[in-house]
């Protein structure tokens, strides 16, 4: 997972850099050219972090399908919830949240 966030900022970098460039050239003064780069790399950042929860959420399903002894198979809702806690986890304290009602 290490290699592939850096892999990830990698390319949020240099997507940044690249319209910063670009912007630069077309005439853009810095500040304006460091807005649409920070725009930029933020908009690559979302777009990585969706695919990543795509791929995970069919890898848990996969896990869940495969498990036929699971409550949580023909609950779907009961997935959900499950797989926001494994998400929750994730995140450090201070930004968990305290109930799933």
């Amino acid at each position: 997972m290490g290699q592939d966030t850096t892999g990830r900022e990698e390319a949020c970098i240099e997507a940044a850099m690249h319209v910063f460039h670009l912007e630069a050239q077309l005439g853009a003064d810095d500040d304006e050219a460091l807005r649409r780069a920070f725009r930029t790399a933020i908009h690559r950042a979302q777009q990585g972090f969706i695919m990543e929860v795509r791929d995970d959420i069919l890898e848990q399903a996969e896990t869940l399908d495969a498990d036929e002894e699971s409550d949580l198979i023909e609950d779907g809702v009961a997935s959900l919830i499950w797989y926001a806690i494994v998400l929750d986890e994730k995140l450090p304290p201070e930004l968990r949240r305290e109930n799933y009602t």
